[in-house]
Parts: structure tokens; sequence; C-alpha cells
């Protein structure tokens, strides 16, 4: 990564972590448990490319870290904070990127190690293995969802 590509990336990264500090403790001060704790999660994954470059030597691109901080930014931002999950369709297209996330994910781990060596098989069993990785992550995000919902009523199914 080039040095004018890396201070764009840490500005961004750096923009969206101040924001996310920013919703939580607007979160304490109205009191609002659901935003609070994804919030403090937001923050934990925006460090996680870091601990996994460091720890396992595993490096995602930059573009990929910031589609899923902006995802992120668009859960926590605009679905609760700014009240835009009463449009119709927010939930469905959400679930929609955190799908494609999700795939683009598995695959690319599966690709790194593929191209590395560390496994040895079928390519179309990569392919298979990514498409139940992300039914897998849907379903226990839609699961989590309505947990989350059953306990505190939070209104995050629709």
């Amino acid at each position: 990564m080039s040095k004018k590509t890396h201070g764009v990336h840490s500005i961004i990264i750096n923009s969206i972590r101040l924001v996310l500090v920013l919703i939580f403790i607007s979160a304490l001060m109205t009191e609002s448990v659901i935003v609070e704790f994804f919030s403090i999660v937001a923050i934990i994954i925006t460090f996680l490319p870091a601990i996994l470059h460091k720890y396992f030597k595993i490096s995602i691109p930059a573009k990929f870290e910031v589609l899923v901080l902006m995802f992120i930014y668009g859960i926590l931002f605009l679905g609760e904070v700014r009240t835009f999950s009463q449009v119709w369709w927010w939930d469905t297209t959400l679930t929609l990127i955190a799908s494609l996330i999700l795939s683009l994910t598995a695959l690319s781990i599966l690709y790194v190690l593929y191209k590395e060596n560390r496994i040895d098989t079928n390519p179309l069993f990569i392919a298979i293995l990514t498409f139940c990785f992300a039914v897998a992550a849907g379903a226990v995000w839609e699961i989590t969802e309505f947990v989350i919902d059953a306990i505190i009523q939070s209104g995050l199914q629709p």
C-alpha cells in the first residue's frame, strides 16, 4: 500500500472510529443498551484487521475493510441512531449486503489459504464451503436478532 493510500485509509478508519465513539457516548446518555452494545462491538471490529495482521500475518485489503466498516456504520448510525430502519427496504438491503460481505470474507480466507498451499482441495469445494458459511452466518445473525428482541424488546426484527 502506498503512503498516500495508507494515509487516506487511516483517515477513513479513524473517522469511523471517532463516529463510533461518539455514538457510544450518545447511547450512554440516552440509555440505549442495544446501540451501546453494537457500538462497542463495532469499535473492536475496527481493530480486528490490525490484530489479524500482527498475530496471524493475514492482510485484509483496505477497500474491503472500509466496506465492512461502512456497513457497520450503516447498521448503527443510519439504522439505529437515525431511525432509518423505519424505511421498508432498509432491513432487506442490510441483510443483502451482510450476505455479500460474509460470502466475500469466507471466499477470501479460503482463497488465500488455497493459494498459499495451506489447504489442498478442489475449488468447487471452496465455493460450496463459502456458500454454507454465508448461509450459516446469516442464520446466526437472524437468531441473534430474534434473541435480542425477545430479551430486551429492541425492535431489531421488523
